[in-house]
């Protein structure tokens, strides 16, 4: 299972990208599992990418807010070339780190 993983951020700012897993070559549905953690309270976005990487395509706002969160996602339908992200919402005056499982 390829494993897209972070660096370890300290105070990063609003939209700092955490994480990404790069153009995945092939169309699929994915099945991602997102690692998150975070020293303090903090609100991710979890972000499906175009193939050049210029527009999300969808995104949801993560909280994560007891330290790690861990969570499986089913069904993201990738064209050839798209990539997935995790980016900080919001400035975060503490320690985070972040990672997908892509399957």
């Amino acid at each position: 299972m390829p494993w897209a993983g972070g660096d370890l951020f300290t105070n990063p700012t609003a939209g700092t990208v955490l994480v990404d897993t790069g153009q995945i070559a092939s169309r699929h549905n994915c099945t991602p599992l997102l690692v998150i953690w975070a020293s303090v309270g903090i609100e991710v976005v979890f972000e499906h990418r175009n193939a050049d990487n210029a527009g999300t395509i969808k995104d949801q706002v993560l909280p994560v807010t007891l330290s790690i969160l861990v969570l499986q996602l089913k069904g993201i339908a990738l064209e050839r070339n798209e990539r997935l992200r995790i980016v900080t919402r919001s400035d975060v005056a503490g320690e985070c780190e972040a990672s997908i499982f892509y399957p």
